[in-house]
């Protein structure tokens, strides 16, 4: 599942950086380990969910929140957002990248994947221009790739460099 974007994630690899999981999807935890990443934590409003993730021992730290509001972390706590199966149907909105590019440092690289279903209907593109217009962040890369290769399902991942205009 999503092997593609996988690749794609793990491109924004930096060494030595704090990068913050957005859901916790195994995906993106397998890539980021490989990569050498120095330390992960993860969010997921899923207690279930972070149950799981702490059983792998592989979490320096996990927090349960709702990205719908504003997470309990500082501005620019991490280095790096990477989420995999967040953005889709019955989950969060574009909204919720509001919450996740407060936390990343200027300079730093979010990375979402954003299922192929909700890209237009939920004004994916609007949102992504508004960051940009906004000052939020800077858009680098916007691609369809491959999601769930066996139900043919297709995201986009959009991968943005934070550049707040109040920092």
């Amino acid at each position: 599942e999503g092997a593609d974007a996988e690749r794609r994630v793990v491109g924004v690899r930096r060494q030595r950086q704090r990068p913050r999981q957005v859901g916790l999807e195994q995906v993106v935890v397998n890539a980021l380990v490989a990569a050498g990443f120095a330390r992960l934590d993860g969010v997921d409003i899923s207690p279930e969910m972070l149950d799981r993730a702490r059983a792998k021992g592989i979490y320096d730290d996990l927090f349960e929140a709702d990205l719908t509001r504003a997470l309990p972390l500082p501005p620019d706590a991490y280095d790096a957002a990477l989420s995999v199966g967040t953005f889709t149907h019955g989950h969060v909105g574009p909204d919720a990248l509001d919450a996740v590019i407060r936390v990343v440092r200027p300079g730093g690289i979010v990375c979402i994947t954003i299922n192929e279903g909700v890209f237009a209907a939920h004004d994916y593109p609007g949102k992504l221009a508004d960051l940009e217009l906004r000052g939020l962040c800077r858009n680098l890369d916007l691609c369809e790739t491959a999601y769930l290769d066996g139900e043919g399902i297709r995201c986009m991942v959009a991968t943005l460099e934070v550049s707040r205009a109040d920092a």
